[in-house]
């Protein structure tokens, strides 16, 4: 690659010159995916009824599938979600090393409310329904509901970027994620840090009036629901970058987009493989909520529903998504299934943070 060249040029002569030091920077995408078995979410689906009833398989698949020795014990989990990062590591030309991570973290439990009758740390039951099923005794109870409403639109204050070394515990406790990467060198290399460093001072955390990373969490980036405020929205925050208007949404696969496109590097993960837009009616989705159950009866071996309960639910949600917003989201599922894996740049990565 042209970074690596340029590195292995770097203090060698040529007809006895000696090669003067340049600057490097190579900047990665790095995705990794919920469970391989639970599959992708299809968000282009003509339903969400059909979308709820998949929402709940990757679910089901996810807890049932991922073995507690290999989540806890040995590192080795897949992410719930799915997850993108991206991460610059610069050399300059006096050898000064330094290393930027933008890895977008928030609560999991954005739409999600828990059983009052069960305890489950970081969950409320403020919207959890008071009608049947989910107050019906059950062997297998209801964990938890997902209103699609905000699973879908809202927003919470819960982001934050990972410190580099929250994002290497990350590399070191989840299964092996795909890389991409661009190599840089010299006045580019110089340029590109420059407006990664900018990025990173606006989004810094003491910078309250931005609405969008690190703050603020959630799927959609065309709106701000806050939950708090759900039917009072938003318009997301942008900045300037080099005379470029350019916004870095909440979400760890948006703040990811945003940034490439800000730096003019979306071509490194190709828009098509992973940015969804859906029109949807916020009304319909008001009245789609789900059960959330571990039970090992809800899906048969090809994913269809089983639970007559589960399937009575699931009734209940609309057929078609109606019209009136518009969602843009990035999911990075998507991406990890369009970047080939390759062990050379995975043993490089690991190699940049010092992982054995």
């Amino acid at each position: 690659m042209g970074g690596a060249s340029a590195s292995l040029l770097a203090g060698s002569t040529v007809s006895g010159m000696a090669t003067p030091p340049t600057s490097e920077l190579s900047i990665y995408v790095v995705a990794w995916c919920t469970s391989e078995k639970a599959g992708k979410l299809p968000w282009d689906s003509s339903s969400p009824r059909y979308l709820a009833e998949r929402f709940l398989h990757v679910i089901w698949r996810y807890f049932n599938d991922t073995d507690p020795v290999d989540m806890v014990l040995k590192g080795n989990a897949p992410h719930i979600v799915g997850h993108a990062s991206l991460v610059a590591v610069f050399t300059s030309k006096q050898g000064r090393k330094e290393t930027i991570v933008f890895s977008h973290t928030g609560a999991l439990n954005l739409g999600v409310y828990r059983n009052p009758k069960i305890a489950i740390t970081g969950l409320s039951d403020k919207r959890y329904p008071t009608t049947s099923p989910y107050t019906s005794p059950s062997a297998s109870p209801i964990l938890a509901c997902a209103r699609l409403d905000e699973v879908f639109a809202g927003h919470n204050r819960s982001g934050r970027w990972e410190t580099n070394s929250e994002f290497l515990q990350r590399v070191k406790s989840h299964y092996k994620p795909n890389i991409r990467k661009v190599a840089l060198s010299g006045w580019k290399a110089d340029d590109m840090f420059d407006k990664l460093q900018a990025i990173r001072e606006i989004t810094k955390p003491s910078n309250k009036s931005l609405l969008g990373a690190p703050a603020i969490y959630g799927l959609n980036t065309t709106s701000i629901r806050l939950v708090d405020q759900f039917d009072k929205p938003l318009t997301p925050s942008s900045f300037l970058l080099d005379e470029k208007r350019i916004m870095v949404p909440g979400g760890c696969g948006n703040a990811v987009h945003g940034i490439l496109e800000g730096i003019g590097l979306a071509g490194l993960v190709p828009e098509n493989k992973a940015v969804f837009r859906k029109n949807f009616s916020i009304d319909l989705l008001k009245t789609a909520v789900l059960p959330i159950m571990l039970n090992q009866a809800l899906f048969d071996a090809n994913g269809k529903v089983k639970s007559k309960m589960l399937s009575a639910e699931l009734e209940k949600i609309s057929d078609h998504w109606g019209s009136g917003e518009t969602a843009i989201f990035t999911d990075p599922n998507y991406w990890h299934a369009a970047i080939r894996p390759n062990e050379y740049l995975w043993r490089e990565f690991r190699t940049a943070f010092g992982i054995r």
